[in-house]
């Protein structure tokens, strides 16, 4: 079967043995953040091992039980990072002992009125911000897949992949996670949003649609395919596309292209992005397309490149320049 490179393995315990593998060991952990790390590590193995550090960070700060965790806690292993990493990390950091927190709540470990989850503060951190690919590049890329490829299937499944990502502006993890019951037939499928785990639809257009049916019928041929839609073509034994095996090939295709910008597929993601905005689509609705929790969110991507910017500007000022210069002609 082919499985998704997200999930650990389907019982308890083949995941926490996974995690076991990365830092200090799971058994002297207290139990509670054992069990939370476990969960997080079938949403995706890094994510697992990245909270599992913060999470150790958090408890090796605290040295109290569970029941006697109090906001000034937080605000304390706040100030004490915030000293020692750089910004991003801190923001990433604290938003997993914060969720880890609210499970501690929700677990009943935690009294509510000790720890007002709305009173954690987090400070801001200025995020990276990829490149957003062009409509020229785009091209280029699937010119350069349609004539470095002789074997169709292939040829149409990394098509079919990157036209998705141009189309939908769904983040990596999130296609990879698609399985072929999710596609509709209207051009469309409901998937789960990565960060909040709220459902979306996503839509494509006419002409990837058209390749999409085409890729379905060889990929259907595959023996042990599995549920998802993108497997390796190449094995006997299909196994999930990663995201680090579409960076690899799509540095490739960067290359041999001739490219010069630096891209990743969250640089699709971008651009998406960016199309809508400069067709004045508002925040609010953007949002619910990429599955940003509010606009605000949003905004910080499409602040920039609004249309609507110059035009208020030019509304106000040329027309006060005309009146000025008529002034001045008098």
């Amino acid at each position: 079967m082919c499985y998704p490179y997200t999930e650990s393995g389907s019982s308890k315990h083949h995941g926490l043995a996974v995690m076991r593998g990365v830092g200090e060991s799971l058994s002297i952990m207290r139990k509670e953040a054992e069990q939370y790390i476990w969960e997080k590590s079938n949403s995706t193995r890094v994510a697992g091992v990245t909270y599992k550090i913060w999470v150790n960070r958090f408890d090796n700060f605290v040295k109290k039980p569970v029941k006697q965790i109090t906001r000034e806690d937080f605000h304390r292993f706040k100030v004490s990072v915030q000293d020692t990493y750089a910004p991003a990390n801190v923001k990433f950091g604290l938003f997993v002992v914060k969720n880890y927190l609210r499970f501690l709540q929700e677990s009943g470990k935690v009294d509510p009125q000790k720890v007002r989850l709305s009173t954690l503060s987090i400070p801001k951190a200025r995020s990276r911000s990829h490149y957003a690919i062009t409509e020229e590049e785009h091209r280029l890329l699937i010119k350069t897949i349609q004539e470095s490829y002789s074997r169709e299937s292939i040829k149409l499944q990394r098509e079919v992949l990157f036209e998705l990502l141009h189309d939908t502006g769904m983040r990596i993890n999130e296609l990879l996670r698609v399985t072929v019951d999710q596609i509709g037939p209207e051009r469309q499928a409901i998937i789960d949003t990565e960060k909040t785990h709220d459902s979306r639809v996503v839509f494509w257009t006419i002409n990837t649609d058209r390749k999409l049916r085409e890729y379905l019928e060889y990929r259907n041929e595959l023996e042990n395919r599995g549920p998802y839609l993108f497997c390796s073509m190449r094995d006997t034994r299909p196994t999930p596309l990663t995201p680090r095996s579409v960076q690899r090939l799509l540095d490739g295709l960067v290359k041999k292209a001739g490219i010069k910008n630096n891209l990743v597929p969250h640089s699709y993601r971008h651009a998406y992005i960016h199309r809508l905005a400069l067709a004045r689509v508002p925040d609010s609705i953007i949002a619910r397309l990429v599955g940003h929790s509010t606009p605000h969110t949003v905004f910080t991507y499409t602040k920039l490149i609004r249309p609507e910017l110059q035009e208020v500007y030019s509304s106000v000022f040329e027309s006060l320049s005309t009146l000025s210069g008529g002034e001045m002609g008098k």
